[in-house]
């Protein structure tokens, strides 16, 4: 994985080519991507169902968490937050998939924590917004959009048949069955596909042809949920996504070299339950764990334990780290 903005790579692992040891390590974590289209309603009076517009996407919005260690990290922070306060579009290039068409970014959010305890550590925590220069206007008359709006609405009103039939659908927690509000819910049937938003209730409703169909929520946090149903029948159903499980990883390191530390034993306690872990080689084990409040206690060979320490786990890659400590030889 590689992210680099302007000429600042965030991902690197500097070692001492004489000993071995790191020099400088830049990485980041808690990668989250958020897309979203601009959809507009059209409320057309005596007309069961309403006409939607799409005006395009919305700028894509990248946010993550990174830390800057070594003798360059200062510099390192310097150089980010040069840019942040430029207030420019910068670069962006990164092997992401989800993120490979976006080139230019402007940087909206910079949070800096000082890790004092830690000798050259800084992490920080950034938002970027995708740039694209402003588009000439094309000249249009109003009018005619309004025309082609209205013409559009028309012919939808005279081919809505007298047999479709209001069907209603809420989106619920599997757990407290509390309503799930401003939920994406698509309905696929043969007569077309209805791209709806859940209301404060959790509720979609939509006049639908007879026939078969099929209902797909995605819900943040829920894993997609797809249920199928048929009209004419039930007037109302009720869809309950299942939560969805965040991949935890814990890093292992030690404090003294930032090098990773195998096989340390790592005991995750909550209420959703008990999990024991072992790092791999590279110091890291992962674990799928509920969202919720875990303890989290490290320890290994020859190294003073750490913890418990208190963790909330949310979004979908969360992260914990550890710096084990030598026991002193007596």
């Amino acid at each position: 994985m590689s992210i680099e903005i302007d000429d600042l790579a965030l991902i690197k692992h500097e070692r001492d080519p004489d000993t071995g040891a790191t020099k400088e390590i830049r990485s980041v974590y808690n990668i989250a991507i958020s897309e979203k289209r601009r959809i507009v309603e059209h409320r057309i009076p005596g007309m069961k169902g309403n006409v939607l517009q799409d005006l395009g996407r919305e700028p894509v919005r990248i946010s993550f968490d990174g830390i800057f260690h070594g003798e360059t990290a200062k510099d390192d922070l310097k150089n980010l937050r040069a840019k942040f306060k430029a207030g420019e579009p910068v670069s962006l290039l990164s092997n992401l998939s989800d993120i490979a068409e976006v080139t230019k970014v402007l940087i909206e959010e910079l949070n800096v924590v000082d890790l004092s305890r830690v000798t050259n550590t800084y992490k920080y925590s950034v938002v970027l917004r995708e740039y694209a220069p402003p588009q000439e206007e094309k000249e249009e008359s109003p009018t005619s959009q309004q025309q082609e709006a209205e013409e559009e609405a028309q012919k939808k009103s005279d081919e809505a048949s007298e047999s479709a039939e209001p069907v209603k659908l809420q989106i619920v927690d599997p757990e407290t069955e509390e309503p799930l509000k401003n939920v994406p819910v698509k309905i696929v049937g043969e007569q077309g596909e209805y791209s709806l938003t859940t209301d404060e209730n959790g509720y979609v409703e939509q006049n639908l042809e007879p026939g078969k169909y099929k209902a797909i929520a995605e819900a943040p946090g829920y894993e997609k949920v797809e249920q199928e149903f048929v009209v004419p029948g039930s007037k109302e159903h009720t869809v309950s996504p299942k939560k969805e499980l965040a991949t935890l990883a814990v890093e292992v390191t030690e404090g003294a070299t930032h090098e990773p530390v195998k096989d340390a034993t790592v005991r995750i306690s909550g209420d959703k339950g008990d999990y024991t872990l072992r790092t791999d080689g590279k110091g890291v084990a992962e674990q799928k764990l509920e969202p919720g409040s875990y303890a989290f206690t490290a320890e290994a060979l020859g190294y003073k334990t750490e913890g418990p320490i208190e963790y909330e786990i949310s979004g979908p890659s969360p992260s914990v780290s550890f710096l084990l400590s030598r026991k002193r030889r007596d």
